[in-house]
């Protein structure tokens, strides 16, 4: 969605308009629960967190700063109701990690009809995201943020709360990680 037909909606719903809140919704649902996902690691508690999140921004669209992106904004909603249900909770419910992919839609697209690729390529998926979330929470948020959820460096930053620089220093070393630890599984 473009920065112009997000800033008309937005000015929409500044005025209560819920058609165009609904439109921004659904733009955003799946990063949104996706994002939540990889901090929850818990589907339920990922989609509660998500539909919270887009309860608050509605509550709070008039504090939005004009020429801001909405996505940015709404993460940093997500990533705060995360961090405090895990701060809530203390303990994290596991989910097997084929469950993970599905609901999180962050599974390999099926693109051939070979079986033994199709194969291949779900091992490889579950190898990359069991690393990925085997990393520290602030190398797991950017890694998602840019590699799944495809946030520039200055959308993440806003997410995330820290400098482009602290951003890109975090994916380096995020993507070192990745790499020392997909290296020891194959």
């Amino acid at each position: 969605m473009s920065m112009q037909a997000e800033s008309v909606l937005i000015e929409q719903c500044r005025s209560k308009n819920l058609s165009a809140y609904r439109i921004l919704v659904e733009q955003y649902k799946k990063q949104a629960y996706g994002f939540a996902f990889s901090y929850l690691k818990n589907a339920e508690d990922a989609l509660n967190v998500s539909q919270d999140a887009f309860i608050r921004a509605w509550k709070s669209i008039d504090t939005f700063e004009k020429g801001r992106s909405f996505r940015p904004w709404l993460f940093s909603i997500v990533k705060n109701l995360s961090l405090n249900l895990i701060e809530k909770k203390k303990s994290l419910h596991e989910i097997s990690l084929n469950e993970a992919m599905e609901e999180s839609g962050f599974d390999i697209a099926d693109t051939s009809d070979d079986p033994q690729q199709l194969l291949e390529k779900k091992e490889t998926g579950d190898m990359v995201w069991k690393a990925v979330m085997e990393l520290k929470d602030e190398f797991r948020e950017v890694i998602v943020l840019k590699h799944f959820q495809d946030l520039s460096y200055r959308e993440i930053a806003e997410t995330v709360g820290a400098p482009e620089g602290t951003v890109m220093s975090r994916l380096y070393h995020a993507r070192l990680a990745l790499k020392k630890s997909l290296e020891t599984v194959v």
